[in-house]
């Protein structure tokens, strides 16, 4: 699920540069820096002090299973409960590390991982984390489909064998070079063997059994989660400065539905951190003595507007969607959501990702072509300036649960050229429910793999073919699909990022989906909280974290 824009971004750029990706610590191709950019906290030279309950305000979490995904709240909240086979480099994007495995090797053409595990590894209820383990953890994924969309796309095709206790086989029918830093995500984390039977209830509930650094201690709905220590917990990784367990006895997320109180209970001291502030809000407590913002830009698809196609809408008329992608400003979309160094969107995937071409020629503001495209297919401004054609409106909704500001920027865009979008703010929950109202999806999707385009592709194209768009206004969707396919399983790395080059440039041209702004996490922090901090695909991360005392 998508998240909420939370705060300021800071632009950094470097060159292409492809990076090994066969041994014990490997990697992926490099096309762009991390992007971090995180204030100190207070600078305290004491040693960490174990100890005490860390506070932190969040908007929403949805439920606790992280092979079922979530919102960044929800991730924030699973990632601490589960480890997973590898971690991604937060210093090097793309690179991945080893975590439960401690090495693993890849076959030439990238579509057979073996996964050689630690022989210490345990679940909180100290049965082994080993190869039966990990097998039927991505067997019971792919069982859940749907339900664990996300996951099961990174698993598709995937056949899962156990070679001996701590040696793991994970084979594909054809190459597939986004896996190995799948196995990174907290999508593909550990519960135990006998978890993956529970019901998908239970799960969501956080009633199973975990890997990593926290376990639930109790979940209250629309309310709060209290995460407790793992006192035996010995997972620790290279990019982790404390070898042990968590210095924080407990973590409490408090759910704060609107952004003022939020930012007011950290200012009143009730909370230790409030995350999805506004760029406002940021500035003023990174300026006040007392307290710091980490923040950090957040790989993979940009947050984007993605059209539905299998709706009866004149979204389907490529003129429309044409119109509507030169009727953005990006940069004033951008700038009203973040302030003054915002990063417009300038491909459909962030410029953190690996891969990453700078497509922002196709995405230039031209509302006098986006008006001609309208007028020459007929479609003439009604009485109030919304375009109408056959007693038909030009008119859209958006259902969507992130913070409205971005959105509103879109609708008066759009109002520019004839075009109303209605926008609807509701609830996560409500949203879930409310998506097949929606004409289009407006998410974002954090991940250090450039396939996460095709993933996010995956839903839409089949279902868009079969609903039969006009060949004469649209080019081959098939060929779209075909090409993203292609792109996982290219080794050569200059003719992947070509191939997703192209794509990207077609999905742009006939206005399959609208991009609109780079996210960056940021969270709001008392100068009391050490560590605090943003992992590889800028997920908050407790195992440093420490409180004075």
């Amino acid at each position: 699920m998508s998240s909420t824009p939370p705060a300021r971004p800071r632009a950094r750029r470097s060159a292409f540069a492809p990076l090994a990706a066969m041994a014990a610590v490997s990697a992926l191709l490099l096309s762009g820096c991390a992007g971090t950019a995180t204030s100190a906290d207070s600078g305290a030279t004491s040693d960490p002090v174990a100890g005490g309950e860390l506070v932190v305000g969040v908007q929403s979490v949805n439920q606790l299973d992280p092979q079922q995904g979530g919102n960044n709240d929800g991730v924030a909240v699973q990632r601490q409960l589960v480890a997973s086979l590898t971690i991604s480099d937060p210093d090097n994007p793309g690179t991945t590390l080893p975590w439960v495995a401690e090495s693993w090797e890849v076959s030439e053409d990238s579509s057979e991982f073996v996964f050689h595990l630690r022989d210490d590894a345990v679940f909180h209820d100290g049965t082994p984390i080993d190869a039966t383990a990990v097998k039927a953890n991505f067997d019971a994924i792919l069982e859940l489909g749907a339900d664990a969309a996300g996951a099961s796309q990174l698993l598709e095709g995937a056949e899962t064998t156990v070679v001996d206790d701590t040696t793991v086989e994970v084979s594909f029918p054809s190459p597939n070079l986004q896996f190995l830093e799948a196995t990174s995500t907290s999508t593909l984390g550990l519960i135990s063997t006998e978890s993956t039977k529970l019901s998908i209830e239970d799960r969501q509930n956080g009633e199973f059994v975990g890997s990593g650094p926290f376990q639930v201690e109790s979940y209250t709905p629309e309310q709060e989660i209290v995460l407790t220590k793992v006192p035996d917990y010995n997972l620790s990784t290279e990019v982790d400065s404390n070898q042990g367990a968590a210095y924080l006895d407990s973590i409490r997320f408090t759910q704060i539905d609107e952004i003022s109180v939020r930012s007011g209970s950290l200012t009143a001291g009730d909370i230790h951190a409030a995350s999805f502030l506004t760029s406002a809000e940021l500035d003023n407590f990174a300026a006040t003595p007392g307290y710091h913002v980490v923040e950090r830009t957040n790989p993979g698809t940009v947050f984007s507007l993605t059209p539905k196609l299998d709706r009866d809408t004149p979204l389907q008329e490529l003129a429309v969607r044409q119109a509507i992608q030169l009727a953005i400003d990006r940069e004033e979309v951008s700038r009203i959501t973040y302030g003054d160094d915002a990063i417009p969107a300038t491909s459909l995937l962030a410029e953190t990702t690996p891969l990453y071409t700078d497509l922002s020629d196709e995405l230039g503001l031209d509302v006098d072509a986006a008006n001609a495209l309208l007028d020459e297919a007929g479609w003439e401004p009604g009485a109030d300036g919304i375009r109408e054609r056959d007693g038909e409106r030009l008119e859209f909704t958006v259902i969507f649960w992130q913070a409205s500001d971005p959105l509103v920027a879109v609708q008066e865009q759009l109002k520019k050229i004839g075009v109303y979008l209605q926008i609807t703010q509701v609830s996560v929950s409500e949203s879930t429910a409310r998506a097949d109202q929606s004409d289009l999806q407006y998410a974002n999707v954090s991940r250090n793999e450039p396939d996460r385009l095709r993933q996010d592709f995956l839903p839409y194209l089949p279902v868009w073919i079969e609903a039969g768009i006009d060949e004469a206004e649209a080019p081959d969707l098939a060929e779209i699909q075909a090409e993203l396919d292609e792109q996982v399983g290219e080794q050569d790395p200059e003719a992947r990022q070509e191939l997703l080059a192209n794509v990207q440039t077609q999905i742009i041209d006939d206005g399959y989906r609208f991009p609109l702004y780079t996210l960056i996490s940021s969270i709001a922090v008392s100068d009391q909280v050490h560590d605090l901090k943003l992992d590889g695909t800028s997920r908050l991360t407790f195992i440093d974290t420490w409180i004075e005392q």
